[in-house]
Protein backbone atom coordinates (compact mmCIF):
# COMPACT_ATOMS: atom_id res chain seq x y z
CA UNK A 1 0.00 0.00 0.00
CA UNK A 2 1.35 3.40 -0.94
CA UNK A 3 0.89 6.49 1.20
CA UNK A 4 1.35 7.07 4.87
CA UNK A 5 -0.37 6.08 8.08
CA UNK A 6 -2.78 9.04 8.01
CA UNK A 7 -3.90 7.99 4.51
CA UNK A 8 -4.45 4.42 5.74
CA UNK A 9 -6.60 5.60 8.66
CA UNK A 10 -8.61 7.89 6.40
CA UNK A 11 -9.13 5.21 3.72
CA UNK A 12 -10.32 2.69 6.31
CA UNK A 13 -12.48 5.11 8.33
CA UNK A 14 -10.36 4.57 11.43
CA UNK A 15 -10.74 7.45 13.89
CA UNK A 16 -7.56 9.15 15.08
CA UNK A 17 -7.75 10.28 18.68
CA UNK A 18 -4.08 11.22 18.93
CA UNK A 19 -1.70 12.88 16.53
CA UNK A 20 0.41 10.26 14.72
CA UNK A 21 4.16 10.80 14.77
CA UNK A 22 7.29 8.76 14.22
CA UNK A 23 10.44 8.73 16.34
CA UNK A 24 13.54 7.15 14.85
CA UNK A 25 16.77 5.90 16.41
CA UNK A 26 19.57 3.45 15.66
CA UNK A 27 22.08 1.71 17.90
CA UNK A 28 24.65 -1.07 17.88
CA UNK A 29 24.46 -3.30 20.93
CA UNK A 30 27.18 -5.81 21.70
CA UNK A 31 26.33 -8.18 24.52
CA UNK A 32 27.52 -11.44 26.01
CA UNK A 33 30.32 -12.51 28.32
CA UNK A 34 32.75 -9.69 27.57
CA UNK A 35 35.94 -9.89 29.61
CA UNK A 36 37.23 -6.45 28.67
CA UNK A 37 34.64 -3.88 27.55
CA UNK A 38 37.45 -1.43 26.80
CA UNK A 39 38.73 -3.71 23.97
CA UNK A 40 35.48 -3.12 22.09
CA UNK A 41 35.76 0.65 22.49
CA UNK A 42 39.35 0.51 21.22
CA UNK A 43 38.45 -1.77 18.31
CA UNK A 44 35.48 0.29 17.14
CA UNK A 45 37.13 3.61 18.02
CA UNK A 46 33.91 5.09 19.40
CA UNK A 47 32.78 5.81 22.97
CA UNK A 48 29.67 3.90 24.11
CA UNK A 49 26.51 5.78 24.96
CA UNK A 50 25.56 3.13 27.53
CA UNK A 51 27.20 0.12 29.20
CA UNK A 52 26.42 -2.38 31.90
CA UNK A 53 28.17 -5.40 33.38
CA UNK A 54 26.69 -8.80 34.12
CA UNK A 55 25.20 -8.81 37.62
CA UNK A 56 24.61 -5.04 37.79
CA UNK A 57 21.08 -3.77 38.31
CA UNK A 58 19.24 -0.96 36.54
CA UNK A 59 17.62 -0.05 39.86
CA UNK A 60 17.48 -1.46 43.36
CA UNK A 61 14.28 -3.42 42.63
CA UNK A 62 15.22 -4.74 39.17
CA UNK A 63 16.75 -8.13 38.41
CA UNK A 64 20.48 -8.26 37.65
CA UNK A 65 21.61 -8.14 34.02
CA UNK A 66 22.39 -11.59 32.60
CA UNK A 67 25.10 -10.32 30.21
CA UNK A 68 27.64 -7.55 29.74
CA UNK A 69 26.50 -4.94 27.20
CA UNK A 70 28.04 -2.06 25.27
CA UNK A 71 25.69 0.20 23.28
CA UNK A 72 26.47 2.86 20.69
CA UNK A 73 23.53 5.12 19.74
CA UNK A 74 23.15 8.05 17.42
CA UNK A 75 22.65 11.44 19.02
CA UNK A 76 20.58 13.08 16.32
CA UNK A 77 16.96 14.18 16.43
CA UNK A 78 14.32 11.44 16.52
CA UNK A 79 12.54 13.39 13.80
CA UNK A 80 15.36 12.69 11.34
CA UNK A 81 14.53 9.69 9.12
CA UNK A 82 15.87 6.25 10.07
CA UNK A 83 18.29 6.23 7.13
CA UNK A 84 19.95 9.31 8.65
CA UNK A 85 20.41 7.50 11.97
CA UNK A 86 21.90 4.44 10.29
CA UNK A 87 24.24 6.58 8.21
CA UNK A 88 25.31 8.46 11.34
CA UNK A 89 25.99 5.17 13.15
CA UNK A 90 28.06 3.76 10.27
CA UNK A 91 30.01 7.02 10.00
CA UNK A 92 30.80 6.95 13.73
CA UNK A 93 32.19 3.44 13.39
CA UNK A 94 34.22 4.43 10.37
CA UNK A 95 36.12 1.27 9.54
CA UNK A 96 34.87 -1.23 6.93
CA UNK A 97 32.41 -3.80 8.29
CA UNK A 98 34.57 -6.84 7.48
CA UNK A 99 37.57 -5.25 9.16
CA UNK A 100 35.48 -4.36 12.26
CA UNK A 101 34.40 -7.96 12.74
CA UNK A 102 37.92 -9.21 12.06
CA UNK A 103 39.38 -6.83 14.65
CA UNK A 104 36.84 -7.89 17.25
CA UNK A 105 37.49 -11.58 16.56
CA UNK A 106 41.22 -11.04 17.02
CA UNK A 107 40.80 -9.04 20.22
CA UNK A 108 37.96 -11.03 21.81
CA UNK A 109 38.43 -14.71 22.45
CA UNK A 110 34.81 -14.97 23.60
CA UNK A 111 33.18 -13.83 20.35
CA UNK A 112 31.14 -17.02 20.12
CA UNK A 113 29.40 -15.91 23.35
CA UNK A 114 28.59 -12.41 22.08
CA UNK A 115 25.55 -11.04 20.28
CA UNK A 116 25.66 -8.16 17.81
CA UNK A 117 22.34 -6.39 17.43
CA UNK A 118 21.61 -3.45 15.14
CA UNK A 119 18.50 -1.64 16.35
Amino acid sequence: MKGNLRDFFKANNIPQDDEVYFAYSASLRISGNIENLYDITTTLNVQPTYTHKKGEKHSERSTPYKDDMRMYSTRISEEKHLSGHITELWNAINIPAAERVSRIRRSMAVLQNMNFIWV
